[in-house]
């Protein structure tokens, strides 16, 4: 049981990353930035996302382990051995997100949101985002973008908490019978 609980933790961990991965990597140009891609990105700068990501970014790293341990508890994993796995990580996963180079992460989900905007929306729909967010009200919305990320997180972790113990549960007997 509990060397299936660890598969199901190592499991559960790499479709998280993949996901957060492939959101990160989407839509990544290569080419010479036309001028509605150069019109995105200042969109994006206008925005605030850099900052809004650097600042929630840590808070994601401290919610896939509790994911983990939520499904681990789903799956019968005995509470005590949840909580000594939770003790036991905390200060390793507080060492690894000191690790981490937040900033330059913030730097690239900038540009590639500036390339899923481009794919997106329109040279005048840009326009007028970036005139909105230049505007007295539009930079007030833009500082709060942190805390509205923030706020929706737990809200997305409840969602997908919906269906992930049952996908782990079907991934974990497709690998047992695989084995």
């Amino acid at each position: 049981m509990f060397k299936k609980n660890l598969v199901l933790v190592a499991l559960t961990s790499a479709m998280i990353i993949a996901l957060l991965g492939r959101v990160i990597a989407a839509h990544h140009e290569t080419d010479k930035p036309s001028e509605t891609s150069k019109l995105a990105y200042q969109t994006i700068k206008s925005m605030n996302m850099k900052q809004a990501w650097v600042d929630i970014l840590p808070d994601m790293v401290d919610l896939m382990p509790a994911a983990m341990f939520q499904t681990m508890e789903s799956q019968g994993t005995p509470a005590e051995l949840i909580k000594k796995l939770e003790n036991s990580l905390k200060d390793k996963i507080e060492a690894f997100k000191a690790e981490i180079n937040f900033e330059k992460i913030g730097e690239k989900v900038e540009h590639d949101f500036a390339s899923v905007y481009t794919e997106v929306y329109t040279e005048e729909e840009l326009k007028a985002m970036m005139s909105f967010y230049q505007s007295p009200i539009g930079k007030q919305i833009a500082k709060k973008q942190s805390r509205l990320m923030k706020g929706t997180i737990p809200l997305q972790q409840e969602a997908m908490n919906e269906f992930l113990p049952e996908l782990t549960s079907m991934v974990m007997e497709e690998v047992q019978a695989s084995f």
